[in-house]
């Protein structure tokens, strides 16, 4: 019943964060997880697992450049860890739904459906924002919109007893590198008010990662509230292999 959210500046990898997860859920642990994505099809989200769990570079993948030999290896080398990285995704349990038009209606009647056809353990759904289909809200403020959205996706949760992962958007690009806050939040402080966990996925500064040195990661993802209280729990360095869309806790 939890609703889990992670924060961030446009670019920074919010939804790479929730695909990371969501591979390690269905394809790591056999869990079944249902993506509901507002921007992203189908072909582009497998695209991006495949980078995670071959270590092919995603551009490679994409353009077809793995079945040749480039800087990123050889192509016999770059096939065969592309056709291991097929087959997990193919023995794996992860459902992916490409949903530009959506409401709060359109995602709690497919989620419902997985849960009972599939039997889903997670939901993702990549990002909150403002609903296609807001007729009833026509002179809702902003906020007001993001809040009833929000609000529908932790009763979700807590009808389907099954945590939603999600992800908003700061409210600016320069997030503070060491606290940001409750006023970072795009749009609604109903998503603070929400969520059971709320974090930040901040990049690390180039000075930050002199000062802690590279192998200290080039990401921090501050677990900053839970269950609307301070956490105190300390910021989690990350490796973000951009290439490969990868992220490692280091």
């Amino acid at each position: 019943g939890d609703l889990i959210v992670l924060v961030a500046p446009s670019k920074v990898g919010k939804s790479v964060t929730l695909t990371n997860w969501a591979t390690k859920f269905a394809i790591k642990d056999q869990i079944p997880i249902l993506y509901i994505d507002t921007e992203m099809n189908e072909r582009e989200q497998e695209d991006r697992i495949l980078a995670n769990l071959s270590g092919i570079p995603h551009n490679e993948i994409v353009s077809g450049l793995y079945v040749v030999d480039t800087v990123n290896g050889k192509a016999e080398d770059k096939l065969a860890r592309l056709k291991i990285a097929r087959e997990e995704l193919k023995l794996g349990h992860y459902y992916h739904i490409y949903m530009p038009q959506f409401s709060i209606e359109k995602v709690t009647a497919l989620a419902r459906k997985f849960v009972m056809q599939f039997g889903i353990q997670v939901l993702f759904f990549d990002y909150i924002k403002i609903p296609s289909n807001q007729a009833n809200f026509r002179d809702a403020q902003e906020y007001q919109k993001l809040g009833f959205f929000t609000s529908g996706l932790k009763d979700l949760a807590g009808m389907l007893k099954i945590p939603v992962f999600t992800a908003a958007q700061t409210n600016r690009n320069d997030l503070n590198n060491d606290n940001p806050d409750a006023s970072d939040i795009g749009g609604s402080y109903r998503i603070l008010q929400l969520a059971t966990k709320l974090m930040f996925l901040i990049k690390k500064s180039d000075e930050k990662i002199a000062k802690e040195g590279f192998h200290n990661g080039n990401q921090q993802l501050i677990i900053k509230y839970q269950r609307n209280g301070q956490s105190d729990c300390p910021p989690i360095n990350i490796m973000f292999q951009r290439e490969i869309l990868r992220q490692v806790e280091v």
